[in-house]
């Protein structure tokens, strides 16, 4: 779980090694296209996404969340966007839904109904 900066770093480091990971949580942070290329975005959607961002945030704005949520959204990634009345920090709230995030995971090697 990475804040500001190292949301950012999360979502270009886990995206572009997708097939080592299953999750990113970024919070209060950024999707830098600059940091990826199309392929890289495009088969990296299996990776689940967590984003959170204060409402109030006055180091990096709401918009940059909004904007990574929808550009995942739309490439097809399991994306979750939660936000927060706050700022540029990380709210109890915000652990809670980490947690019921991360209990909604797929189970590694669950077969399938």
């Amino acid at each position: 779980m990475l804040l500001s900066q190292g949301a950012g770093m999360a979502l270009a480091a886990g995206i572009a090694n997708h097939n080592q990971i299953s999750g990113i949580i970024a919070l209060s942070g950024w999707l830098e296209d600059e940091w990826l290329c199309a392929s890289e975005l495009a088969h990296g959607a299996n990776v689940r996404v967590f984003i959170a961002h204060g409402s109030e945030d006055a180091i990096i704005e709401i918009d940059n969340g909004r904007q990574a949520y929808d550009e995942l959204l739309a490439l097809g990634y399991d994306v979750t966007f939660h936000e927060f009345d706050g700022g540029h920090e990380v709210p109890e709230e915000v652990i809670h839904a980490v947690e019921q995030w991360m209990k909604l995971a797929p189970e590694e090697g669950a077969a399938d109904d």
